[in-house]
């Protein structure tokens, strides 16, 4: 996990960097606050990367969000989130997440590779809810 510590250390000197909330400047010491997002964006999303390697899911799922947020449309971030999901059993919104990438990304291979097995996840859940439902009205 040296590369996570890496990209950890890169982010807390990043966050560190005091940006006025009421007034935000264009600029820190000649620096673009754009690129220092972008900066950060990168940052967040290597370290989930780095978790998802090892399978924190839980802690992917907060970091993605985070990526998310400086840059709405990160195709890896949401493809990272979407994997994070269903390894957290969460299929449909892992399902959901894949879609809105599709639509952002009609090519993607992966994330349609993905989907497909996390279509059959959530039909043998929807399966399991149905099953269950009709035992508890039968007689």
């Amino acid at each position: 996990m040296d590369a996570s510590y890496r990209f950890g250390k890169g982010l807390k000197i990043l966050c560190s960097i005091p940006i006025e909330v009421d007034e935000p400047p264009e600029e820190v010491d000649g620096i673009k606050v754009e690129v220092l997002d972008q900066l950060k964006a990168m940052l967040y999303n290597n370290l989930a990367a780095c978790y998802l390697k090892h399978c924190d899911y839980e802690t992917v799922l907060t970091l993605c969000p985070k990526v998310l947020q400086l840059d709405p449309n990160n195709i890896k971030a949401l493809y990272k989130q979407a994997v994070a999901k269903c390894g957290t059993h969460d299929y449909e919104g892992s399902q959901k997440i894949l879609l809105e990438l599709l639509r952002l990304d009609p090519e993607n291979k992966a994330a349609s590779d993905k989907l497909k097995l996390v279509n059959v996840k959530v039909a043998e859940s929807n399966a399991r809810v149905n099953a269950m439902i009709k035992k508890m009205f039968e007689k």
